[in-house]
């Protein structure tokens, strides 16, 4: 699968860490997770987890295989069941 990014001067992943990007917010998962992901770009992660099991589907973070430790900074549960985890991605974890 091809990456295509709009800044094409810059090679991926410099273009994420541009100046002109204070923050990206990713809804989904999928292979751009994955990418970011492996090149150490995420600073952040919140998982919104519904209560609900579907058994097959997109992976959250595409292909990649990479394990990174996480630091939970807060949980918020609702009452319809779904939970809000906020974590910070560990720099110097495992890759």
């Amino acid at each position: 699968m091809a990456l295509y990014y709009a800044l094409g001067n810059l090679p991926a992943p410099e273009w994420l860490t541009h100046k002109f990007f204070s923050g990206i917010y990713l809804c989904g998962g999928g292979a751009f997770a994955g990418f970011l992901l492996d090149h150490d770009l995420i600073d952040q992660l919140v998982l919104k987890v519904n209560p609900i099991v579907f058994g097959h589907g997109v992976r959250l973070f595409g292909g990649s295989s990479r394990k990174v430790e996480l630091a939970l900074l807060g949980a918020t549960s609702y009452a319809n069941g779904v939970s809000l985890l906020r974590y910070d991605v560990k720099r110097g974890g495992a890759a």
